[in-house]
């Protein structure tokens, strides 16, 4: 039996899409004989998946019957139909909207550790208004706070949009601040990327717009996409480096751009497999990151400046033909290569020479992590990504 009233006041509890608040009782089941586009039943409850919005309804009803189950045969009940549902969601593309709503719910489960009172919009990580209505979530007031909201955003990171976390993140960066408190390397990093507090080479933005017009490239038919994308590349590419200051805000919008068309298209469930958050790339070098390499920084005749960790990348053979055997000899210590003594002549390296080693090391993966004031990287022709574009515009899916 399909117990609407139960189904409705379970997505009640939680902020509902749009497409949940404007569905009718036929969106939600009603009328529909038991057994057709169900989950298995449990107990005597059917779980509906026939619709966006019976999907969402119905994950939610799933939490709630969750928390309650004791019994090892209802849990296993309540897995079985946790898959049926993730995967009808990925059908209508509202995976992500099941993330944010499995977000929610174990924040909910988070005891509150003091009232509302006394506490001002800055205690709080997440502050939106809606419908004016002024909404404070995840308290971030003292020290414990400040962790937990910490750990949270970065289990739970893919639950909420771009914006949502950098608004979180430099939220929980400055009362960080405000605390003198510090975090672990990995989430201090990963708080900057998300806050936007960050930067990375013109060339790396530009080739992550390249990557991402392959990427989207069945789904660019709409001639003003095709156009502003092909703008952005030929931007950023011809961006010197060392207006880094003015590309910051633009880096904003770059990424919120990468981030709703990921979203747009679907492709969002391969990021940390075959394609990159746009984040990670664009704001991946970071003053953290920069004070912890700063040790390990060497620098070209050029200016550009490489962390000599990621020498490592390159062996004797492939020095001895960028540049010549004898440079690739002076590296040998002990009777084989090693970077670091790479890493001690690069200062010394003729100009020409160095042009020569740097596209090797580029194309072993490893970008500058930053540049001196004097350097100017060489601007890159975008006519093939151009080409690109105007390809796509005219092809079909």
């Amino acid at each position: 039996m399909l117990k609407l009233a139960e189904l409705y006041a379970a997505t009640a509890e939680y902020t509902r899409p749009d497409y949940v608040k404007k569905a009718s009782a036929e969106d939600f089941g009603v009328g529909f004989p038991a057994g057709r586009d169900q989950v298995p039943k449990i107990g005597n409850e059917y779980f509906p998946i026939h619709t966006r919005a019976a999907v969402w309804a119905s994950a939610a009803r799933l939490l709630q019957k969750r928390a309650v189950a004791t019994h090892a045969p209802e849990r296993e009940q309540l897995n079985e139909a946790s898959l049926a549902i993730e995967k009808r969601a990925q059908y209508f593309g509202i995976d992500g909207d099941l993330r944010k709503l499995v977000a929610e719910y174990v924040f909910q489960l988070t005891p509150s550790r003091e009232g509302d009172e006394g506490m001002r919009n800055e205690d709080y990580a997440y502050v939106r208004k809606t419908a004016g209505e002024e909404i404070r979530e995840y308290p971030i007031k003292k020290e414990a706070d400040v962790r937990a909201a910490a750990e949270y955003l970065q289990k739970y990171a893919d639950s909420f949009s771009l914006p949502e976390r950098r608004m979180m993140s430099r939220r929980i960066l400055l009362k960080s601040g405000n605390l003198a408190m510090e975090f672990d390397s990995d989430t201090q990093y990963f708080l900057e990327k998300q806050a936007g507090q960050g930067t990375c080479s013109t060339e790396a933005a530009a080739d992550l717009l390249r990557t991402r017009s392959e990427v989207w490239r069945k789904n660019l038919t709409p001639f003003q996409l095709t156009t502003k994308l092909a703008q952005l590349i030929e931007h950023v590419a011809n961006t010197p480096q060392t207006e880094v200051g003015a590309m910051n805000l633009e880096r904003d919008k770059l990424a919120e751009f990468i981030d709703h068309w990921d979203t747009e298209f679907e492709v969002k469930h391969r990021y940390g497999k075959d394609i990159e958050r746009p984040e990670d790339v664009l704001f991946s070098v970071t003053r953290s990151k920069l004070a912890e390499a700063r040790n390990n920084l060497v620098q070209t005749q050029a200016g550009e400046m490489f962390d000599r960790r990621d020498l490592a990348k390159l062996d004797y053979d492939k020095v001895a033909a960028a540049i010549g055997e004898d440079w690739a000899d002076a590296c040998v210590k002990n009777g084989s290569f090693d970077h670091n003594e790479l890493a001690d002549l690069i200062p010394t390296i003729p100009r020409p020479d160095m042009a020569q080693l740097s596209t090797l090391i580029k194309s072993a993966g490893v970008q500058p992590v930053a540049y001196a004031p004097e350097a100017r990287p060489a601007r890159r022709t975008t006519a093939e990504w151009l080409a690109l574009c105007h390809s796509v515009s005219t092809q079909n899916p």
